[in-house]
């Protein structure tokens, strides 16, 4: 999950191209990591509008 995040974090950064499929895989690892116990809910919900807020940042910027 933390590689996902980071890989995604950094595209982003360097202003390389971003997917929606990016999105939803960190999405996955969350949700998983939830599941498992490694993470409560509340933290991955927190994790999950981090990286939507990037995201779409990130949209925003790239059609401008």
């Amino acid at each position: 999950m933390k590689m996902a995040m980071k890989k995604f974090i950094k595209a982003i950064e360097k202003g390389e191209e971003v997917k929606v499929e990016q999105l939803s895989n960190i999405y996955k690892a969350i949700d998983k990591c939830l599941k498992v116990g490694v993470l409560k809910s509340r933290n991955a919900a927190r994790k999950k509008a981090r990286m939507s807020k990037m995201f779409h940042a990130y949209q925003s910027k790239k059609s401008a």
